[in-house]
């Protein structure tokens, strides 16, 4: 490990790992939202439970 480290280096590295990180976090938070999307397109159409059936 050298002793001197370019700060500009370091600097670059760790916005790209910031970066990455946010990325993630909004790519997970959006599949992991299915079903709360489908739910609120269905408010939006206004679509009547009774015609909605479990068989």
């Amino acid at each position: 490990m050298p002793g001197r480290v370019n700060p500009t280096v370091v600097n670059c590295a760790a916005f790209v790992l910031l970066a990455t990180a946010v990325l993630l976090w909004f790519g997970i938070a959006r599949l992991t939202r299915g079903g709360a999307s489908r739910t609120a397109a269905e408010r939006l159409v206004r679509v009547d439970p009774s015609l909605v059936t479990c068989r």
